[in-house]
């Protein structure tokens, strides 16, 4: 089923690609969900929609400011589109400049079941903007 799944989306984004309609806003990423310490005391998470892919990001602390922090798409670099990345690691070198490491590590994921009924993401329309962050699907 997983399988059936991520050749739907693949063949999504290549006729999109391929199409070149909607291409740029199919590749922007998406915050799907956050964590963000205000108090810059850990890291800050982010779940990602890229294309038809979900992606992880985590910031280290003192990276950017609070406010950046709420609203951290528009500061980062470009995060490239492939299925080989896992999770996008962004922090500051020493003399500030910003650092971008991507890695493939294994995600925890559900290995049992309470329910049958399963649903996926993609699957889902968001009807209504609650917050800034939480959408009524």
């Amino acid at each position: 089923m997983l399988l059936g799944i991520a050749a739907k989306r693949q063949k999504l984004l290549l006729a999109n690609m391929s199409s070149g309609e909607g291409t740029n806003e199919l590749l922007q990423p998406k915050i799907i969900s956050m964590e963000v310490d205000h108090e810059d005391s850990y890291e800050s998470e982010y779940r990602l929609q890229i294309g038809t892919q979900v992606k992880y990001l985590t910031i280290n602390r003192g990276t950017y400011d609070r406010d950046t922090l709420s609203f951290p798409l528009t500061s980062l670099a470009p995060l490239q589109y492939d299925t080989t990345w896992t999770v996008a690691h962004i922090s500051r070198s020493a003399s500030g400049t910003l650092r971008t490491s991507l890695s493939t590590r294994k995600l925890a994921g559900v290995k049992s079941l309470w329910h049958p009924a399963t649903i996926d993401y993609f699957d889902l329309e968001k009807t209504e903007q609650l917050t800034a962050a939480a959408y009524e699907a």
